[in-house]
Protein backbone atom coordinates (compact mmCIF):
# COMPACT_ATOMS: atom_id res chain seq x y z
CA UNK A 1 0.00 0.00 0.00
CA UNK A 2 1.59 3.40 -0.86
CA UNK A 3 0.44 6.50 1.45
CA UNK A 4 0.40 9.96 0.14
CA UNK A 5 -0.10 13.24 2.72
CA UNK A 6 -1.54 16.18 0.99
CA UNK A 7 -1.03 18.70 3.20
CA UNK A 8 -2.50 21.93 3.29
CA UNK A 9 0.68 24.80 4.30
CA UNK A 10 0.29 26.83 7.39
CA UNK A 11 -1.27 30.11 8.29
CA UNK A 12 0.31 32.82 6.07
CA UNK A 13 1.00 36.50 7.07
CA UNK A 14 -2.09 38.31 5.81
CA UNK A 15 -1.36 41.04 3.16
CA UNK A 16 -3.97 43.88 3.54
CA UNK A 17 -6.25 42.73 0.68
CA UNK A 18 -6.88 46.51 -0.06
CA UNK A 19 -3.53 47.61 -0.47
CA UNK A 20 -2.41 48.34 -4.68
CA UNK A 21 1.00 49.68 -4.19
CA UNK A 22 3.45 46.81 -4.82
CA UNK A 23 5.12 46.60 -7.72
CA UNK A 24 4.77 42.41 -8.06
CA UNK A 25 1.36 41.40 -9.48
CA UNK A 26 -1.19 40.06 -7.63
CA UNK A 27 0.11 36.21 -9.00
CA UNK A 28 3.55 37.12 -7.48
CA UNK A 29 2.36 38.38 -4.38
CA UNK A 30 0.05 35.52 -3.55
CA UNK A 31 2.85 33.18 -4.25
CA UNK A 32 5.45 35.22 -2.10
CA UNK A 33 3.26 35.39 0.84
CA UNK A 34 5.11 34.09 3.94
CA UNK A 35 4.26 31.84 7.08
CA UNK A 36 3.04 33.90 10.27
CA UNK A 37 5.01 33.55 13.63
CA UNK A 38 1.68 31.70 14.29
CA UNK A 39 2.17 29.53 11.22
CA UNK A 40 5.89 28.57 11.72
CA UNK A 41 5.13 27.05 15.02
CA UNK A 42 2.02 25.56 14.08
CA UNK A 43 3.56 23.56 10.88
CA UNK A 44 6.36 22.81 13.50
CA UNK A 45 4.42 21.50 15.74
CA UNK A 46 2.36 19.58 13.53
CA UNK A 47 5.11 17.76 11.80
CA UNK A 48 6.54 16.32 15.47
CA UNK A 49 3.02 13.97 15.34
CA UNK A 50 3.52 10.12 14.75
CA UNK A 51 0.81 10.22 12.09
CA UNK A 52 3.64 12.05 10.24
CA UNK A 53 6.83 9.86 10.73
CA UNK A 54 8.93 8.01 8.41
CA UNK A 55 7.84 9.35 5.67
CA UNK A 56 10.05 8.30 2.43
CA UNK A 57 9.41 12.04 0.30
CA UNK A 58 8.70 15.46 1.28
CA UNK A 59 7.67 17.52 -1.71
CA UNK A 60 6.16 21.32 -2.08
CA UNK A 61 4.89 23.87 -4.40
CA UNK A 62 7.09 26.55 -5.10
CA UNK A 63 4.71 29.04 -3.34
CA UNK A 64 6.56 30.18 -0.05
CA UNK A 65 4.77 29.62 2.77
CA UNK A 66 4.08 25.82 1.29
CA UNK A 67 7.84 25.56 1.50
CA UNK A 68 8.19 26.92 4.63
CA UNK A 69 5.50 24.15 5.71
CA UNK A 70 7.43 21.60 4.24
CA UNK A 71 10.40 22.21 6.00
CA UNK A 72 9.50 20.99 9.43
CA UNK A 73 8.68 17.40 7.84
CA UNK A 74 11.56 16.98 6.02
CA UNK A 75 13.84 18.01 9.09
CA UNK A 76 11.37 15.61 11.02
CA UNK A 77 12.24 12.69 7.92
CA UNK A 78 15.89 13.75 7.66
CA UNK A 79 14.64 14.43 3.79
CA UNK A 80 14.91 17.08 1.39
CA UNK A 81 12.13 19.24 0.03
CA UNK A 82 11.25 18.22 -3.60
CA UNK A 83 9.64 21.14 -5.60
CA UNK A 84 7.05 20.81 -8.27
CA UNK A 85 5.17 23.77 -9.28
CA UNK A 86 1.85 21.43 -10.49
CA UNK A 87 1.03 21.65 -6.74
CA UNK A 88 1.12 25.11 -6.97
CA UNK A 89 -2.71 26.88 -5.75
CA UNK A 90 -5.21 27.49 -8.05
CA UNK A 91 -4.31 30.19 -10.87
CA UNK A 92 -6.79 33.14 -9.50
CA UNK A 93 -6.89 35.11 -13.05
CA UNK A 94 -7.47 38.53 -11.00
CA UNK A 95 -6.08 41.82 -10.85
CA UNK A 96 -7.88 42.41 -7.21
CA UNK A 97 -8.91 40.57 -4.53
CA UNK A 98 -12.40 41.93 -4.22
CA UNK A 99 -12.94 40.46 -7.93
CA UNK A 100 -13.53 36.81 -5.72
CA UNK A 101 -16.97 37.22 -5.20
CA UNK A 102 -19.20 34.67 -3.97
CA UNK A 103 -20.66 33.95 -6.79
CA UNK A 104 -17.37 32.91 -7.85
CA UNK A 105 -16.90 30.72 -4.97
CA UNK A 106 -19.97 29.20 -5.40
CA UNK A 107 -19.57 28.67 -9.34
CA UNK A 108 -16.21 27.31 -9.26
CA UNK A 109 -17.80 24.06 -7.41
CA UNK A 110 -21.05 24.21 -10.06
CA UNK A 111 -19.05 24.16 -13.11
CA UNK A 112 -15.61 22.51 -13.41
CA UNK A 113 -14.89 25.26 -16.29
CA UNK A 114 -15.50 28.04 -15.18
CA UNK A 115 -12.78 30.40 -14.52
CA UNK A 116 -12.06 34.11 -14.49
CA UNK A 117 -9.76 36.03 -17.23
CA UNK A 118 -6.65 33.91 -17.43
CA UNK A 119 -7.09 31.81 -13.97
CA UNK A 120 -7.57 28.24 -13.90
CA UNK A 121 -10.96 26.55 -13.79
CA UNK A 122 -11.41 23.45 -11.20
CA UNK A 123 -10.72 20.63 -14.15
CA UNK A 124 -7.39 22.28 -14.99
CA UNK A 125 -6.16 21.69 -11.87
CA UNK A 126 -7.45 18.94 -11.16
CA UNK A 127 -5.48 17.71 -14.23
CA UNK A 128 -2.16 19.19 -12.93
CA UNK A 129 -2.31 17.66 -9.77
CA UNK A 130 -3.63 14.67 -11.26
CA UNK A 131 -0.78 14.35 -13.13
CA UNK A 132 2.11 15.15 -10.09
CA UNK A 133 0.27 12.84 -7.75
CA UNK A 134 0.35 9.77 -10.62
CA UNK A 135 4.05 10.87 -10.54
CA UNK A 136 4.75 10.75 -6.93
CA UNK A 137 2.65 7.51 -6.30
CA UNK A 138 4.79 5.83 -9.38
CA UNK A 139 7.87 6.53 -7.45
CA UNK A 140 7.06 5.06 -4.22
CA UNK A 141 5.78 2.43 -4.47
CA UNK A 142 4.58 1.06 -0.96
CA UNK A 143 6.46 4.14 0.50
CA UNK A 144 5.20 7.09 2.33
CA UNK A 145 5.22 10.41 0.57
CA UNK A 146 4.26 13.71 1.60
CA UNK A 147 3.43 17.40 -0.23
CA UNK A 148 2.36 20.20 0.76
CA UNK A 149 0.29 22.65 -1.42
CA UNK A 150 -2.85 24.61 -1.20
CA UNK A 151 -6.79 24.43 0.03
CA UNK A 152 -8.51 25.20 -3.41
CA UNK A 153 -5.88 22.82 -5.17
CA UNK A 154 -6.27 19.77 -3.09
CA UNK A 155 -10.26 19.79 -2.76
CA UNK A 156 -10.05 20.44 -6.92
CA UNK A 157 -7.92 17.59 -7.30
CA UNK A 158 -9.83 15.17 -4.84
CA UNK A 159 -12.80 15.65 -7.42
CA UNK A 160 -11.16 12.80 -9.26
CA UNK A 161 -13.07 10.62 -6.91
CA UNK A 162 -15.27 13.08 -4.82
CA UNK A 163 -18.45 15.17 -5.31
CA UNK A 164 -18.91 18.76 -4.11
CA UNK A 165 -21.77 20.75 -3.14
CA UNK A 166 -22.17 24.66 -3.03
CA UNK A 167 -20.72 25.27 -0.57
CA UNK A 168 -17.31 23.61 -1.40
CA UNK A 169 -17.99 20.54 0.75
CA UNK A 170 -16.21 17.18 -0.48
CA UNK A 171 -17.79 14.03 -0.30
CA UNK A 172 -16.39 10.31 -1.02
CA UNK A 173 -19.05 7.64 -1.61
CA UNK A 174 -21.63 9.62 0.27
CA UNK A 175 -19.26 10.44 3.23
CA UNK A 176 -18.13 13.88 3.76
CA UNK A 177 -14.24 14.40 3.75
CA UNK A 178 -13.84 17.88 4.25
CA UNK A 179 -15.49 21.45 3.02
CA UNK A 180 -14.23 24.78 5.48
CA UNK A 181 -12.69 23.44 8.23
CA UNK A 182 -10.18 21.94 6.21
CA UNK A 183 -7.73 24.05 7.62
CA UNK A 184 -3.93 25.26 7.91
CA UNK A 185 -1.76 21.73 7.81
CA UNK A 186 -4.84 19.93 7.85
CA UNK A 187 -3.84 16.70 5.54
CA UNK A 188 -5.69 14.45 3.38
CA UNK A 189 -4.43 11.11 3.51
CA UNK A 190 -4.92 8.69 0.44
CA UNK A 191 -3.69 5.42 0.11
CA UNK A 192 -3.45 3.59 -3.07
CA UNK A 193 -2.73 -0.45 -4.13
CA UNK A 194 -0.37 -1.89 -5.78
CA UNK A 195 -2.21 -1.22 -9.07
CA UNK A 196 -2.66 2.62 -8.14
CA UNK A 197 -6.21 2.49 -7.37
CA UNK A 198 -7.22 4.59 -4.58
CA UNK A 199 -8.29 2.78 -1.64
CA UNK A 200 -9.01 5.35 1.10
CA UNK A 201 -9.47 8.95 1.91
CA UNK A 202 -9.36 10.59 5.03
CA UNK A 203 -8.91 13.83 6.73
CA UNK A 204 -6.02 14.06 9.72
CA UNK A 205 -6.75 17.31 11.58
Amino acid sequence: MTTLYLVRHSEPIFIDRGVTNFRDSLQLINEKNPLSIEGEKLAEEISKRDEFKNINEVWSSHYVRAISTAKYFARENSKEINIDSRLCERIQGVKNWNEITPEFRKMQFIDENYKVGDGECRREVRERMNDVVNDLIKRNQGKRVLAVSHQGAIKFFLGTWCKYNEKGDVFYENKRICGNDFSYVNAIKLKFDENQKLKTIELIK
